[in-house]
């Protein structure tokens, strides 16, 4: 027993006054049980996957929620917790989470399967996302860098090209002149 505890029940002369201050203190068993089973299915009727979290974060949180649940002696199956996640992915997994659905037996789909499809997506997106951003990395470091008329300033660059076509030109017709002659 606890120091806390112990101090609300040092006053009571007799174990049964000691009991009933614990029943007044911390309430009766079944209607704290109930009532947290209560918040427990509020709270996983609410969950849904955030932008930012990952499946391993998202898969532990509900297996907190799940157990904390049956711990209470609600009966809930790995079928409805398989449902559960499929509806509440976020839209970047939309086709892989149609393609499970398609493809698999749900009613007899493990968690920890749905985990692993779902975390090998998941890196998958990773990986793009990292490649896309250092391609724009390059892109904003290379960016006005090195020698050119194709750098810098596009009035110089076409004028260039004029330039160099007015010379050509003037060429080729001198070319011509000489032919005539």
């Amino acid at each position: 027993m606890n120091s806390k505890i112990f101090n609300k029940i040092s006053k009571a002369s007799t174990s049964k006054e000691a009991w009933e201050i614990l029943i007044k203190t911390y309430g009766d068993g079944e209607k704290n049980k109930k009532v947290k089973l209560q918040t427990l299915r509020r709270q996983y009727e609410l969950l849904c996957m955030e932008e930012k979290e990952s499946i391993v974060d998202y898969f532990d949180r509900i297996q907190e929620l799940v157990n904390a649940i049956r711990s209470c002696k609600d009966k809930i199956f790995n079928e409805q917790v398989v449902d559960k996640i499929l509806r509440t992915l976020p839209p970047q997994f939309d086709h892989v989470v149609v393609a499970i659905e398609e493809s698999r037996n749900l009613d007899i789909m493990e968690i920890e399967e749905l985990q692993h499809s779902l975390e090998g997506h998941e890196m998958r997106i990773n990986e793009r996302r990292s490649n896309q951003e250092q391609a724009l990395q390059a892109r904003s470091t290379y960016k006005g860098k090195g020698k050119g008329p194709w750098k810098g300033n596009k009035s110089c660059t076409n004028k260039k090209h004029q330039d160099q076509g007015s010379n050509a030109g003037s060429e080729s017709s001198k070319g011509k002149k000489s032919d005539q002659s």
